[in-house]
């Protein structure tokens, strides 16, 4: 008996959170509606925590069902809709666009109504990402690579701007984008080939020499093309002092920061991985060459050290080269990081003695 009391009453409670909305409308600059625009609702900023969804009606409007009592962050997403929306550009609520910083979202009450966007036509861009060869696609379905439009005068000093993901066949496109000028940027992840930025007639490594390409409202900025290399792999496992017990990622903060340059003590960043669960690292799509590897713990007790054979080293001066070859792996770059001394201090308070006397 108690327990189909208990299970009426948690009934209750949901069917009481559930009766709420979210409503608005979506419309473009000229105040017309656009249909087939999904709004979404999450948790929290930057798309954290989707809760509901719904798509604009004819007229432009929806409405979302959500718990009461909450608020949420409510957002577009013009994909869904197809050739019908993808030229404008996303919004969050209140007028936060791709290029703003998503932690600006405004959170909105459950039973809100009149949380409406005015979404902005812009343009679009794609092209294809071939291998160094300029003809096999590279594949998307087995490779992890992100288009990064960029923004600003000087080509290694930008801001994000927005972006697209790599499609199966090797084409991507990029669309809702604001007119104006934008450098393209290749960013792989969770793959080894290595990033580049795009340039005619060849895409290129170093950001001084990329290319601006101009986005114009309702136009495609079409053959934005890449040729990517492959790079090699660096991999290794960090170990406590002991050089036996691997250090655990779940609980330790570090990154693995490969170096260049002629002095050890005197070099460039030129890449990274992060450390795993199980203690080893793996950093994908690193350009041939010779490098100084580091390792940069932050949230944790453990010492910065540089790689050495046959034990890393805590002086720049002592760290040891290492090699890495195109398609393959440099492996065994293990470290054995020593922590910090714990120094506790403390008062000691004696009473004061009076002579006999006095």
């Amino acid at each position: 008996m108690l327990l189909l009391v208990l299970t009426c009453l948690c009934a209750d409670v949901t069917m009481a959170q559930a009766a709420s909305t979210i409503s608005g409308r979506v419309t473009d600059t000229d105040g017309n509606p656009i249909e087939g625009v999904c709004v979404n609702v999450n948790s929290g900023p930057c798309w954290e925590g989707w809760i509901a969804g719904s798509s604009t009606g004819t007229d432009g409007t929806y409405s979302i069902d959500v718990a009461d009592g909450n608020t949420y962050y409510v957002s577009t997403d013009v994909s869904c809709g197809g050739s019908n929306t993808s030229w404008y550009a996303d919004k969050a609520y209140d007028n936060i666009s791709a290029e703003d910083d998503c932690n600006q979202m405004t959170p909105v009450n459950a039973g809100s109504t009149g949380i409406d966007f005015i979404l902005k036509e812009g343009g679009a861009v794609s092209g294809t990402l071939f291998e160094s060869d300029g003809t096999t696609r590279i594949d998307g379905s087995a490779n992890q690579i992100e288009i990064w439009l960029e923004k600003g005068a000087d080509p290694c000093n930008t801001e994000w701007a927005g972006s697209g993901f790599l499609n199966a066949d090797g084409t991507y496109t990029t669309s809702g984008v604001e007119a104006g000028t934008y450098y393209v940027e290749i960013s792989p992840f969770n793959t080894n080939y290595i990033p580049e930025y795009w340039a005619d007639p060849a895409s290129v490594r170093g950001c001084a020499e990329a290319q601006p390409i101009t986005v114009t409202v309702g136009q495609t900025t079409k053959n934005i093309n890449f040729q990517l290399e492959e790079g090699g792999v660096v991999s290794g496992t960090l170990f406590e002092s002991d050089g036996t017990t691997p250090i655990d990622g779940n609980t330790n903060q570090i990154e693995i920061w490969l170096e260049k340059g002629t002095d050890p003590c005197n070099t460039e960043w030129a890449g990274s991985g992060f450390l795993n669960a199980d203690g080893t690292y793996t950093t994908s799509g690193v350009e041939a060459g010779t490098y100084y590897v580091e390792t940069s713990p932050f949230n944790t007790n453990y010492i910065s050290e540089y790689w050495a054979n046959s034990a890393s080293v805590r002086g720049c001066a002592e760290a040891q080269p290492i090699t890495v070859t195109v398609g393959q792996t440099t492996k065994n770059i293990n470290f054995q990081l020593d922590q910090r001394v714990k120094v506790f201090s403390w008062t000691l308070f004696l009473p004061a003695i009076i002579p006999n006397g006095r």
